[in-house]
Formats: structure tokens, sequence, C-alpha cells
């Protein structure tokens, strides 16, 4: 029971914790912007890293990093009209041209569902299979009442599939923006902004800034459709409440989340460099488990990377998330010959075979041969 309500977490109708779930399907919405058109492709680095893409039943949408291994964003995105989450629901980030992938562990939504968007409930906190907010950063959330989201400057960042797009950029929601905006009216359980947005900007952040620092107080879910409305290329050109886009304030699902928070324990990654002292190029690569990696097959195999003679070389950096200091080293020279002598580990469908080696602190540098 959190704040007199109850809660229940499910994912593909399992239930997984005694904690609620409220699901409000959008049928027949159309968002827009409002004016000018001021967005610019989103920016590199915090806050705007935490940025994620939901994937789910064959839709997207978009929801942020609020922890290590949480996600926030809006249930239509994630859950069917059950108050379900999708058993297939992942979500990715990072470099949008490759990105990192996480499945979805569990979620809290609202039950029982509740098919009117309006009422502010269309919200869900996910539970990731890796801690992967160690690697992108996350944002701390601010619940604010009514009187203080009314007039509040924010910022929106998030894909959008704007179907009259003069932004080629953005077009089909291929690359991410960010936009300025206000919070125009707030009122019962939602807030009217004037950021734009479009399908498959569900469960993106609004974000304001206190003392210089990102905060994050809404959840964009929906937009409202005039039929036969004529908008310039996804736009119309004045806000009013009435055609405003909804956003869902941090203040309904921040008991729930906070239920669901850990201990954020910073774990001790490793870096690893490799000294090469012989007098010719060598090869080297290095297998190891990061915690961003699939829980299921958690060790990755680096590249071979050419070392210089006198050369020292990064191979495992703070970002790829080196938990462990057990690794295991394979060393060639230029011509390809396997170097060492043992005792060899070699791992099925690896043509390498490794020689076991231990860290020793969280910057290690291994001398070659």
């Amino acid at each position: 029971m959190v704040d007199g309500r109850s809660f229940t977490c499910k994912l593909g109708g399992r239930a997984l914790v005694a904690v609620s779930v409220l699901l409000a399907a959008i049928s027949s919405v159309r968002a827009s912007g409002f004016g000018e058109d001021r967005r610019v492709p989103l920016p590199a680095g915090p806050p705007y890293a935490s940025l994620v893409r939901t994937l789910a039943h064959n839709g997207i949408g978009c929801g942020v990093l609020v922890g290590p291994d949480l996600v926030v964003t809006v249930a239509h995105a994630v859950a069917d009209a059950n108050g379900r989450i999708y058993d297939d629901a992942q979500v990715e980030l990072g470099d949008w041209s490759a990105p990192s992938k996480a499945r979805v562990l569990e979620g809290c939504l609202m039950s029982p569902p509740d098919p009117d968007f309006k009422k502010g409930q269309d919200w869900a906190v996910l539970r990731l299979d890796r801690p992967i907010g160690w690697r992108y950063g996350w944002l701390p959330v601010l619940p604010l009442s009514n009187a203080q989201l009314k007039g509040v400057e924010v910022e929106f960042f998030g894909f959008g599939s704007n179907s009259d797009e003069a932004r080629p950029e953005f077009a089909q929601a291929r690359a991410p923006y960010q936009s300025p905006g206000v919070i125009r009216n707030a009122e019962d359980n939602l807030v009217f902004t004037d950021c734009p947005i479009w399908g498959g900007s569900s469960g993106g952040p609004l974000i304001t800034r206190r003392d210089g620092k990102p905060q994050l107080v809404a959840l964009v879910n929906g937009g409202v459709e005039v039929p036969g409305e004529q908008l310039s290329h996804g736009f119309r050109a004045t806000y009013t409440k009435e055609l405003g886009n909804l956003a869902v304030p941090a203040r309904q699902w921040q008991a729930t989340l906070e239920a669901m928070q850990r201990p954020a324990t910073r774990p001790d990654f490793h870096t690893l460099f490799v000294r090469n002292h012989a007098k010719d190029k060598l090869q080297v690569s290095i297998r190891y488990n990061s915690l961003y990696a699939d829980p299921a097959a958690p060790w990755i195999s680096t590249p071979w990377l050419d070392v210089a003679p006198g050369q020292r070389a990064a191979v495992v950096k703070l970002e790829d998330g080196c938990a462990e200091a057990e690794t295991f080293v394979a060393i060639r020279d230029g011509s390809g010959k396997e170097l060492g002598s043992g005792p060899w580990t070699e791992f099925p469908g690896d043509e390498r075979r490794y020689v076991r080696k231990r860290m020793n602190f969280r910057e290690t540098t291994y001398s070659l041969p």
C-alpha cells in the first residue's frame, strides 16, 4: 500500500512483487509543437545520456533512467490494457547508431486499468536486468505541486515521429532532439506543456533546472487531435490549454519509485592497461566480466588490440563496467603467433587461448609479453 493506493508489480501477467498498476490507453491522439520550432539535436553527455527508448509489442516510446537499474516511462508504451508489462519489453540507449540494450525484469503500474489517459495515471516504473545507469547516469526526481509546476521553464528531450516533418534529421523518430518549453497549466493529476511531441515521444522527460542542476518533474504522455485540423509541419501557431500537450507529474509515481529503489552503491569498476616491453608489435585481447552486458552471458572478449613497442594502451575502461578482478589475457605477435606458456583457459566459440590474470588495483597495468 502506497499513499492509500494498492499496487501490483507484474511482468507478462506474472505477479512479481506485492507493491499495484494503472494503465492509460491512448487512442486517437495527435500531439504537436507550438509556435517556433526550437528543436536541436540531443546534446551528448549528462543529463541527456539518461534518455532511453522503450521497445515493446512492436511499439516504441521514451523513458529516462532514475537509478542504476530503474526507468520511468508511461504505461501505454510498455503494458497491455490489463496492466501487464509486455514480455518483450526492453530499452535501448547510449550511441543511437549502435545502442546498448537492457531487458525489463519487472514493472509497477496502477491497477485496475483505466482507459482515460487524462487522469494522470499513465506511468510505469521499470527495473532493468543490469545496472546500466552507472554508465549513462540518471536523473534526480523533483515532485512538485500544481502551484509549483505552473509557469516552470522545462526542457523536453526524446524522439518523435511527425508525419509532416520539415526536419529530416528527426523524421521517423530516427534521432532524438531537445527543445525548451514551459509548463503552462497544471491541474488535478496532469500538467499541460507547449514542448513539441509526436508519436514515439510518450514517456520522454520534462526537466527543469534548480541551481543549474537538472531535475525530472514530469513525463509527457499525449496530446489532442482536432479532426480536419491543418498544422504547419506538425506545429500549431499558438498554444491553448485545450490543445496543450499532456504530461504526468513526478508526484504521481514518486512513492512507487521510492519503494523500488535500492541503495545506490557504486561498484568498484576496474581499468586495465597493457604495456609492451618487447621489441616488436604485440596484439592483445582481454576477456572480462561486464555489469553492462547481458547477465546470461556477461563475459566479453575485446577485439585484438595492436600495442607498439614501449606503448601503454588502455584495454578495459571505466565505462566498460568491469567490476571483477579476474580477467583472461590472450597475446600474439605481429604475425599472429600465439605467445605465452599457459596454463591455458579456453571458451566455447572462441578460438583464442587465454591465461588467467587478476587485477590487484582499480587501475592495473599488465606487462607484456
